[in-house]
């Protein structure tokens, strides 16, 4: 039951300085924002969530209602076309990428009552005490470089080195095959 707000802009321009040369220059800005839904519930599940807070009270307290995540990319990017001679052709870009994560894993709720047993598991493993989670949008850096040549006949030829570095990439693993819980 996450909302999520995605904005995006983009710009971009075309700048030819030879005959030769062609750069192609942009940026783009996304946000990626997710409003978290109301886990308070029935007078039961805040019955279980405050006596959970005061079994534990040196802890952050559960059940907080109502989070919002935002997350903010820029994106440059840059793309270079060198043209040797009508048959061969260099290109070179770098990009910045942004990938918003799926909204599921930005709040787990509950269905049953006593979800705070159930937010049990999270703080055990680390990951929080509070059914918001802040997962970070995958964000990647790709380079990359082209020689393109077109021989005589039908033959042409091209080699295409390139580098993606990623940050925050989101792997699923499954926990529970039985329920597909990943």
């Amino acid at each position: 039951t996450v909302t999520p707000k995605f904005t995006a802009f983009s710009i971009t321009d075309q700048w030819k300085p030879t005959d030769r040369l062609n750069i192609n220059l942009g940026l783009r800005f996304d946000r990626f924002e997710f409003d978290g839904s109301d886990t308070t519930g029935s007078p039961a599940r805040t019955f279980f969530y405050n006596a959970w807070n005061a079994q534990f009270p040196g802890q952050k307290q559960f059940n907080v209602s109502g989070q919002v995540e935002a997350y903010n990319v820029i994106q440059p990017r840059i793309g270079m076309t060198y043209t040797i001679d009508p048959r061969t052709v260099l290109r070179a870009s770098y990009g910045r990428y942004g990938q918003a994560p799926n909204s599921a894993f930005e709040q787990y709720n509950f269905l049953q009552q006593d979800a705070a047993i159930g937010l049990a598991n999270f703080v055990r493993t680390g990951v929080g005490n509070t059914p918001a989670h802040a997962m970070r949008p995958e964000v990647s850096n790709n380079y990359d470089f082209s020689y393109e040549h077109q021989f005589k006949g039908d033959t042409a030829i091209k080699f295409t080195p390139f580098l993606r570095k990623t940050q925050d990439q989101i792997q699923q693993f499954f926990l529970d095959q039985k329920t597909a819980f990943v």
